[in-house]
């Protein structure tokens, strides 16, 4: 500008500044069965530091990327600073509902020395068995129960069974759910 006949002339940086993480936080948003573990990630160029926390504030990790179980609805939230000292907050919302999920071993051995010796369902009180049939690689129906507690000690009518793989079908109810019938199928692996 002119000031008194003088010209004066200067250079200056305009660096504009986004109000909040440019790239954000996957997942978004999320519905998972409560108690889920989730993997909540930095979508920025990582160079940064991070500062997770939950409502309550409480820390839940300082990397790009960290792990979390969820029980109950809410947010997680990223503080982000980046190399030049600018804090961007960004957060995620999810939402839980109640889980209708069992535990079904993959392999036992009736081998007698104490340890994973009979096969059965591990699931908390609010779910019940309905059915459990467990077939042969023929097809064989070799043990059936309606029974939760029931343990199936590798045996067919007495005599065990040779090592293999058998297959099984489980039908229950969750009542802290829908109680609807649920069915699930899979394999167990017997060893001696």
């Amino acid at each position: 500008s002119e000031v008194c006949g003088a010209l004066y002339y200067d250079t200056f940086v305009v660096m504009l500044r986004p109000d909040s993480l440019s790239e954000g936080i996957s997942p978004m948003e999320t519905e998972v069965c409560s108690g889920a573990l989730l993997t909540f990630t930095s979508n920025g160029d990582h160079t940064a530091t991070y500062l997770w926390r939950n409502e309550r504030g409480q820390i839940l990790g300082t990397e790009a990327s960290i792990q979390s179980n969820v029980y109950y609805p809410g947010k997680v939230y990223l503080d982000e600073t980046t190399r030049d000292g600018c804090t961007y907050t960004d957060s995620v919302t999810f939402t839980t509902y109640p889980c209708c999920d069992l535990l079904v071993p993959n392999s036992f051995s009736p081998n007698g020395d104490g340890l994973n010796d009979a096969f059965g369902i591990v699931a908390e009180a609010d779910k019940r068995i309905e059915l459990l049939h467990i077939y042969n690689r023929y097809g064989q129906l070799v043990y059936k129960s309606t029974e939760m507690y029931d343990r199936w000690d590798g045996t067919y009518l007495g005599a065990p069974l040779p090592v293999g793989v058998y297959y099984y079908v489980l039908q229950y109810r969750c009542y802290s759910a829908d109680e609807s019938l649920h069915t699930m199928k899979g394999d167990i692996t017997l060893m001696r």
